[in-house]
């Protein structure tokens, strides 16, 4: 997974053929490409010696910066709906250049020691500012911006995190970490960086940052294949990923060998990352071959491609597989295919476009992936977006309960599985009456999940303006989260009220001269009688009392309450 496109003269080389080659023809005629490049792609001036090309993995933007910005740089994304263009000052060769979000700022590296910054803000005059690292003798390998205004330089000893002030035109230091890095990755979906360190590598340190704030996680170490015969780097940043999967992060290892005697091929190990607690090996993904790999992630399935064969194939962890006591081991889900051939448009005068497209070289030395659905080719200046074609695996996935499964787990599958509801009940294809039930019992399950969630958020309707009114109690917090937002919390006598099937949080404060006690009994007797009402204390800062955090269900029974204060 490289992180910027090869210099010249390196985006060719053997075995990167073209998917309209006779074997990738083959492989299309076998039917059921099931993934696809998008239709609307960007397209930008391709990498030369006067041209370099970077993507920013945070806003989904590639650079075109012609002879160090000075005859222009060009930002396009697949959500862009016009490119921006600029010209700035050649001040030597660009490293890295990204905008923070919200194209407000913009980061320039040409040096190993600084950054520069450059406002795009209206009304705002264009004046460059620099940023030095703050380490001694150390190196930047690279920044990440984490919001409009807060950015991390990663050096080669720590990480060095920044607020910009653009009115000042200066940055203020908010936190640093001194630690060895090799290496780096972000995540930007999940505001993680990754860090490489000791001297295989292999023990990574993620941070989190939100607000303002940097979290040092639980570092863990990746097994390598087998014990190093040098003590030099092992793990390599072309070896990992990092991607949301089903709403949680993991971190995605291409272990080249298995670590089992009894298995030639490769396989992607996945190390689950929660907030809080230690990163647990949970899931391998089989290969069961080897060779030059590359990783996405589309629509929460983890996609492979393999370059010498051209082809791909896609696992999805919410499918049963082989558990082992600590890991469940996965085969993947549909038969190797290749990604379905793309033409290219023949760019020029209007009176030589009516030539024929070009086809695409699918699988080209010179694509790179970037998480989660990218994949850029700098020799021909597409980006693309990877997407998933439901319709073919209908007819590649024939267990029908498995194929259930899989696409009630997917984006936009409604009409595919009226397509399968509506041939499972048709002559000549009819189901048996047990695959007709078994297909039918899993749509019923997912229904009711549904209709569980509706009635919840309509419960959360009617019950937060009536807290709201609540006599005697102020609210100072209300906000969908999974955890207790701590550092939000208002210090003082709150109440926490949380609807634990929705997730909905109500930070509650009595007011002057009101008794917490009295209020949310009114809030359990009067505003809320089909709730059950149940709360137990936490401490919300060091110099205020223990407050109460109040969990609601919905009951079919009368309602009760319990308290502790």
């Amino acid at each position: 997974m490289s992180r910027e496109p090869p210099p010249p003269g390196e985006e060719e080389a053997a075995g990167g053929g073209g998917g309209e080659g006779a074997d990738g023809r083959a492989r299309a005629a076998e039917g059921g490409c099931y993934l696809a490049l998008c239709a609307r792609p960007v397209h930008f001036e391709k990498a030369n010696p006067v041209n370099c090309v970077f993507f920013d993995e945070a806003n989904k933007q590639v650079f075109a910066v012609r002879s160090g910005g000075a005859t222009g740089v060009v930002v396009k994304g697949l959500e862009d709906r016009n490119p921006i263009s600029f010209r700035m000052e050649d001040k030597g060769e660009v490293k890295c250049i990204k905008f923070s979000l919200g194209n407000k700022i913009l980061a320039v590296q040409r040096t190993l020691k600084s950054v520069d910054f450059l406002n795009f803000i209206p009304d705002s005059p264009q004046l460059e500012y620099t940023q030095e690292c703050k380490t001694k003798n150390a190196n930047i390998l690279g920044f990440c911006w984490t919001s409009s205004t807060e950015i991390v330089f990663i050096t080669d000893q720590g990480i060095e995190f920044y607020q910009v002030l653009p009115e000042k035109r200066s940055l203020k230091l908010l936190k640093n970490q001194s630690i060895n890095v090799n290496w780096y990755m972000y995540c930007p979906e999940s505001s993680v960086i990754l860090l490489s360190t000791t001297v295989l590598g292999n023990v990574l340190q993620p941070f989190y940052f939100k607000s303002g704030t940097m979290s040092k996680l639980s570092k863990f170490e990746i097994e390598l294949p087998a014990a190093p015969k040098s003590s030099k780097l092992s793990l390599s940043e072309r070896d990992i990923a990092m991607a949301t999967i089903y709403g949680q992060l993991y971190v995605l290892y291409l272990r080249h060998h298995s670590r089992t005697s009894n298995s030639s091929g490769a396989e992607v190990v996945l190390y689950h990352l929660p907030r809080e607690g230690s990163c647990k090996k949970t899931h391998i993904l089989k290969l069961n071959r080897t060779g030059k790999f590359a990783l996405n992630v589309v629509d929460n399935l983890v996609v492979v491609h393999h370059q010498d064969t051209e082809t791909s194939v896609i696992f999805d962890i919410k499918l049963k597989g082989e558990f082992d006591g600590s890991t469940t081991i996965h085969q993947f889900v549909l038969p190797p295919r290749s990604i379905q051939p793309y033409q290219i448009p023949v760019a020029g005068p209007a009176s030589v476009t009516s030539q024929s497209p070009v086809p695409c070289k699918l699988y080209s030395s010179s694509w790179i992936v970037f998480q989660p659905d990218i994949i850029i080719s700098a020799s021909e200046g597409y980006l693309w977006s990877l997407q998933v074609k439901l319709e073919p695996v209908v007819n590649l996935l024939l267990d029908k309960g498995k194929l259930m499964d899989f696409l009630l787990q997917r984006k936009e599958c409604k009409m595919v599985i009226l397509s399968v509801c509506s041939q499972m009940l048709s002559e000549p294809e009819r189901g048996s009456l047990s695959v007709i039930a078994t297909v039918f019992d899993k749509l019923n399950h997912e229904y009711k999940k549904y209709l569980e969630a509706e009635q919840s958020y309509t419960m959360e309707i009617q019950v937060y303006p009536k807290v709201l009114a609540a006599p005697g109690l102020q609210v100072v917090y209300h906000a969908r989260c999974t955890t207790l937002p701590y550092h939000s919390l208002v210090a003082g006598d709150a109440q926490l009220i949380s609807s634990m099937t929705s997730n909905t949080h109500w930070c509650l404060k009595a007011k002057e001269g009101r008794s917490l006690k009295s209020s949310l009994e009114y809030v359990t007797s009067e505003v809320v009688p089909k709730l059950v009402i149940s709360w137990h204390t936490i401490p919300l800062s060091n110099r205020c009392s223990p407050d109460a955090y109040v969990k609601t269900s919905s009951s079919s029974t009368n309602s009760h309450s319990t308290a502790t204060y």
